[in-house]
């Protein structure tokens, strides 16, 4: 069975990143180890990336190519191979988010969206995204708390001063995705206490891999019972059972 590959998206200030131990611990105390990511970023030259991403102006097209070329980078050199390897990989943001903001939020056609996002991943998509959905007023309320206490340097983000009016934009592109794929999204009331949120998050998770375990124990017996029944009569001409010893005479 591959492990589940999980994002965690949201507007700005809707406190995702805070709960991503809280989704870590979650899914190691369900017997999975798991590798943390982000984007843009989660490799050396996607680091690079989300700085030019979030501190530089440029055309929507440039950035939605920036996104995709670190996502791209990100795919090959962690997901793909952390997945390979038997480990749960949850990222903090991913393709969602390009629709939510150089989408929704700049105005850049869904249509090619669609188009960059089966070229640069193709078959690969989230098993699960949680939203952590908040109000606009209230996400900025806590970037302006947050920036205050930042370092300045840390606190230089485009899209942090973006204003209410773009979030909003780019909450309804979340919106549409979920729309879209409703078996995917799993809605987060961001707008909770700490707690509460926290609670939501492993109410999900645990939910999740039930599911997730079930779903790919059935699919595992299918493949088995079908191969079964597609060797059965090389079995019987040889004159053995599947396991190889000799059928009672008169047997099936």
């Amino acid at each position: 069975m591959r492990p589940p590959f999980i994002t965690v998206e949201g507007i700005d200030g809707a406190g995702k990143s805070s709960h991503m131990e809280t989704l870590t611990r979650a899914l190691n105390d369900l017997g999975f180890e798991v590798v943390s990511t982000k984007e843009p970023g989660g490799t050396p030259l996607g680091e690079r990336l989300r700085m030019e991403l979030k501190t530089t102006e440029m055309a929507v097209q440039t950035e939605v190519f920036v996104a995709f070329a670190s996502r791209s980078e990100h795919l090959a050199q962690v997901i793909r191979p952390a997945l390979a390897a038997g480990k749960a990989v949850i990222s903090d943001r991913f393709t969602d988010s390009t629709f939510a903001y150089q989408g929704a939020g700049k105005g850049y056609p869904y249509d090619q969206l669609l188009a960059l996002e089966d070229q640069v991943h193709g078959d690969l998509t989230p098993d699960l995204t949680l939203w952590f959905d908040i109000k606009a007023g209230v996400a900025e309320r806590r970037r302006e708390s947050r920036a205050a206490s930042e370092a300045p340097q840390e606190a230089a983000d485009k899209f942090d001063l973006a204003g209410t009016d773009f979030m909003n934009r780019a909450r309804s592109g979340f919106l549409w995705r979920m729309e879209r794929e409703p078996q995917r999204f799993a809605h987060i009331d961001a707008g909770k206490t700490f707690a509460e949120v926290a609670a939501q998050v492993q109410a999900v998770v645990g939910g999740f891999v039930s599911r997730y375990r079930q779903d790919h124990q059935t699919t595992a017996d299918v493949v088995a019972n079908t191969v079964a029944r597609q060797m059965d009569p090389m079995y019987k001409a040889l004159g053995v059972d599947a396991s190889g010893k000799p059928r009672r005479r008169g047997g099936p």
